[in-house]
């Protein structure tokens, strides 16, 4: 056995198999592990060295991947408000531009409306929702022609085949200084056919609401036959 204590494998194999035997003290024992010890760490030299900074490293990594992630959730968190803020701007500008569209619309129908002499409101109502905007940005009165095909019609033409549809919406229209018929009776007839119309129309817009179809009807030709002796009048 070797006195410089540097044992070869096959001399550590032996003490080995003598300490089984028992012919080997725990000294010697002892001696052989150290030994061992020390060859293997002579070969890495700066193990300790590179122990350290593979711990070191992965403390900074842990750091770096944890600053990392508050970073990005910071980052999302602020996101999330820029994207909400930027929606309701975005919310606002719309609300906006229905208004002003909303606006334009009912102006330029409202002034058509009082041109053609209809009553405001109601056909304001009925009338609005097929109001659109054209590619050029003009108004136009949405509609079907006798095929069913949809058309576009100006507000003066589309407000006309409207009320053309819709005869009691007309307001009635007195001649001024109706002249007295024979008897002095002309002025009183032109007063009592406006009373008549005003009173039909009101009764129409009733019926309606009932959904009173055969009442409609009949007081639709009432009011077509007025308006038609109204005219022949004129």
């Amino acid at each position: 056995m070797a006195d410089d204590k540097t044992f070869t494998q096959a001399q550590v194999d032996v003490l080995i198999e003598e300490k089984t035997k028992g012919s080997l003290t725990q000294d010697k024992v002892d001696a052989i592990v150290q030994d061992r010890l020390a060859r293997e760490r002579a070969k890495y030299p700066d193990y300790d060295t590179l122990v350290k900074f593979k711990t070191d490293y992965e403390k900074t990594l842990d750091a770096k991947t944890q600053k990392e992630l508050e970073d990005k959730k910071e980052y999302e968190k602020a996101k999330e408000g820029w994207q909400k803020k930027d929606q309701d701007q975005l919310g606002l500008i719309a609300k906006k531009d229905l208004e002003i569209t909303d606006m334009k619309v009912g102006s330029a129908l409202m002034n058509e409306i009082m041109k053609q002499n209809a009553y405001p409101d109601e056909t304001m109502a009925l009338l609005k929702g097929q109001a659109v905007f054209d590619k050029e940005g003009n108004i136009r009165i949405k509609g079907r022609d006798a095929n069913g095909l949809e058309i576009m019609d100006s507000i003066e033409e589309g407000l006309k085949k409207f009320l053309t549809q819709r005869p009691h919406l007309v307001k009635v229209q007195q001649k001024a200084g109706g002249g007295t018929g024979a008897g002095g009776t002309g002025g009183a007839g032109a007063g009592a056919g406006a009373e008549d119309l005003n009173s039909l129309n009101a009764e129409l817009q009733q019926a309606q609401q009932r959904g009173d179809t055969k009442k409609i009807n009949e007081l639709k030709v009432k009011i077509r036959a007025i308006l038609g002796s109204q005219k022949a009048m004129l």
